[in-house]
């Protein structure tokens, strides 16, 4: 998977995740930093494990999701960079 889709793919199902299960009205912040987070992520991945797949972006995303979770509140990103 190129880096492009990886971002692209990620930025499609974090929001779909956040929406179905922390924040309904969510929407991915506008703006560079989530690109460069994602692409970040990307490169560190192909970086230890070689190949990026469709089912390592979807357990990357579930990770994300399930990690914020304590930081989403209230419709309103905390600390994370984001200011939407």
């Amino acid at each position: 998977m190129e880096k492009k889709e990886w971002i692209e793919g990620c930025k499609r199902v974090f929001t779909q995740l956040v929406k179905d299960t922390i924040w309904e009205d969510f929407t991915m912040p506008k703006g560079g930093m989530p690109d460069k987070y994602m692409g970040s992520c990307y490169d560190k991945l192909v970086h230890r494990f070689g190949a990026v797949s469709g089912e390592r972006l979807a357990d990357f995303c579930i990770c994300q999701v399930f990690e914020h979770r304590t930081i989403i509140s209230n419709s309103i990103w905390v600390n994370i960079g984001y200011t939407g």
